[in-house]
């Protein structure tokens, strides 16, 4: 299964959530950890979303996904990439959910 593509915006200097309801993947016994990146490849990491696993089974389960305003504070305007990955701290098992761009948006104030 291919990991899905949603584009987000997020506030320089705000808090951000995101509550999401994954669908066909077994999310039992899983964690789901997410990286802001200035590219793919980059080695700079820019921040790493918190994330809360509710309802974990075989056919799915929901996912709060945060970044909290001192993180984002610190994230230039600008487009960059993210993803998140469901990891299987037993079996270390990992797979890409869900992935695409990230917008900060420049804050005014200070």
């Amino acid at each position: 299964m291919s990991a899905g593509i949603y584009n987000i915006e997020i506030d320089q200097g705000s808090d951000f959530e995101i509550n999401l309801t994954i669908a066909g993947q077994n999310l039992d016994g899983y964690s789901v950890r997410g990286q802001i990146r200035p590219t793919k490849t980059s080695d700079v990491l820019l921040a790493s979303f918190t994330t809360e696993v509710s309802g974990g089974s075989s056919t799915g389960g929901d996912i709060k996904v945060t970044l909290p305003n001192y993180d984002s504070a610190g994230i230039p305007g600008g487009v960059y990439v993210y993803d998140l990955e469901a990891f299987n701290d037993t079996t270390r098992a990992a797979v890409r959910i869900l992935q695409g761009t990230v917008t900060v948006l420049d804050g005014v104030t200070r």
